[in-house]
């Protein structure tokens, strides 16, 4: 093909089908409720998509990207023009030969000796990302298959090296010996700064702003919604009613404590007129025992009224629907809150969670979506970690950072559970942040971790694996 542009659009074709295949992957994943197709069209748009661009597009491999590139600057040998670029710049610096220049100049030759390095730079740590990979997938015999796999992968190019450097021993003795040593050393860099050179950062966990739980109005008891005295927005004060709730079985209960109270009164007139001391003792303890349970009863109906028990505005969606509604005891109604009743929580994972506590106490970062800072106070963390996500706006279906399933247990059906066990952890309100809005997502930089960029790619590919094993035995 004589024309540029058919030729690259040749080298497209095939990554531009894969994308639309992984569209129609995506599209379908959105609008079906399936889990086994959802899960079909996940790995879809993963493999057809992402790994598309990721590697098909990748310009540093000589799959589709790399035509395109070769084709739009007009170099059709880039590759091997890239190879004996980095040749020569090895024998001019690391050996110490004078070599030729290339053939290439201006832009093109820069853009060549540019994508040397960066071709190397890649293929160096794809093997070190493969190596660290299988080793912590497939322990031992991983490390096996990828030692197999980086020596078909660059075992011609270093068999070529081997070679020049063994005729270097013979004929240059003094290139040998400096190749060995600047080599060497440059090898072992990259080795160190992978595998040995810790690099110090801070732990940045998601935190979110939400009304305190002493703050959530719930249900005293298993009943109907009869009557709703507020509305969304309102403030009221302390002991304002809020809901009358109703519950016909509290009512029939104390109707039959209260039928038994007087009975038992009766028998207790009996037993005293007919001087039989012992009877109207165990008489007198059983109305007692009844006044009890009856006075409980009483309580548990008064608490039906749910009135405000604290100064605040009331927080709640849909307040009319409610009316005639079954809600079980425990379940949150509404929120009567002022500015004061906020509070942080961040979500810790288990592999920094010894981190964090040593900061318990002291003063953090948090940066919000505005990237606006502030200074608080780690207080506490919660002992033991929970999947249970505590606000929706933390998930990653709503945008947040966490990854999230739901969960198929029949009576919490509605939950969504992180695939990870996140520990929570309370952070200080400081004053300066009183106009940020409750739900707000934000970020905070607690601790530091000292680990080398071998170590933390293996954390997160076991961090990957297990939330991957995680959601596959959830569905």
């Amino acid at each position: 093909m004589p024309s540029k542009l058919s030729r690259i659009g040749v080298s497209a074709a095939g990554m531009f089908v894969e994308c639309c295949i992984a569209a129609a992957a995506a599209w379908v994943f959105l609008i079906v409720d399936d889990p086994l197709v959802r899960s079909v069209s996940h790995s879809v748009v993963l493999t057809a998509g992402i790994s598309t661009l990721l590697f098909n597009a990748n310009v540093l491999m000589r799959f589709d990207g790399y035509f395109i590139l070769a084709d739009a600057v007009d170099i059709p040998n880039l590759a091997s023009e890239a190879s004996q670029t980095l040749e020569r710049f090895g024998k001019r610096w690391i050996i110490g030969e004078s070599a030729r220049h290339g053939q290439l100049s201006g832009w093109r030759g820069m853009l060549v000796s540019v994508y040397a390095v960066a071709a190397i730079v890649w293929r160096f740590g794809v093997c070190v990302c493969l190596a660290i990979t299988a080793s912590t997938l497939f322990e031992g015999a991983g490390i096996l298959i990828t030692a197999v796999g980086i020596a078909m992968w660059v075992g011609r190019p270093v068999g070529r090296m081997l070679q020049y450097m063994g005729f270097l021993a013979r004929h240059n003795v003094i290139g040998f010996y400096r190749g060995v040593i600047i080599g060497g050393g440059l090898l072992a860099v990259g080795l160190a700064v992978v595998f040995a050179f810790p690099i110090p950062s801070r732990v940045r966990a998601p935190v979110i702003s939400r009304y305190a739980a002493t703050s959530s109005i719930r249900s005293p008891a298993n009943g109907f919604i009869e009557r709703v005295h507020v509305r969304d927005g309102q403030t009221v004060q302390e002991g304002t009613p809020l809901v009358t709730m109703r519950n016909e079985e509290l009512r029939c209960q104390l109707r039959q404590l209260q039928a038994e109270h007087d009975r038992v009164a009766v028998e207790k007139r009996q037993a005293a007129g007919e001087l039989n001391e012992g009877k109207t003792h165990v008489l007198r303890r059983h109305a007692e025992s009844l006044q009890k349970q009856i006075a409980q009863i009483e309580d548990r109906i008064e608490s039906l009224t749910i009135r405000a028990p604290n100064h605040g505005r009331v927080i709640a969606r849909q307040l009319d629907t409610m009316i005639e509604t079954y809600v079980e005891e425990g379940d949150e109604i509404m929120v009567v809150a002022d500015d004061t009743d906020r509070e942080w929580i961040a979500l810790i994972t288990p592999r920094h969670i010894d981190r964090v506590r040593a900061c318990v106490g002291e003063n953090v970062r948090l940066v919000s979506s505005g990237h606006r800072k502030f200074t608080s106070r780690l207080t506490r963390i919660e002992p033991r970690a929970t999947d249970r996500l505590i606000e929706p706006a933390l998930a990653s279906v709503h945008g947040g950072p966490l990854a999230t399933r739901q969960d198929r247990d029949d009576s919490d059906s509605d939950q969504l559970r992180m695939l990870q066990p996140h520990f929570h952890a309370w952070l200080a309100v400081v004053p300066d942040a009183s106009d940020l809005p409750v739900g707000m997502r934000m970020f905070v930089d607690c601790g530091y971790r000292s680990q080398t960029i071998a170590s933390r790619l293996r954390e997160w590919v076991r961090s990957v694996y297990e939330a991957h094993q995680t959601a596959q035995h959830a569905t």
